[in-house]
């Protein structure tokens, strides 16, 4: 998932954009920060937009966690 995406144009090829990226916190932290890297450098050289991705791990194997998401999308 993710969330609190803001972009922000300046003008012709000067486009910043940050973002909170959810990923699983049982994850590897070098595995999941080198994919949102990877993210990033993507969006830069297909998009030319200046990405900054902010990692949230979180349990995705929890009840409550999980229920509570349902809801906040039902809403």
């Amino acid at each position: 998932g993710m969330h609190d995406l803001m972009i922000h144009d300046y003008g012709a090829h000067r486009t910043f954009a940050s973002v909170h990226v959810e990923v699983d916190y049982k994850e590897d932290v070098l595995k999941s920060h080198d994919m949102i890297d990877n993210i990033e450098r993507d969006f830069q050289e297909n998009m030319g937009l200046e990405m900054v991705i902010h990692m949230d791990p979180i349990n995705i194997d929890d009840p409550l966690t999980n229920e509570l998401r349902t809801l906040t999308e039902a809403i």
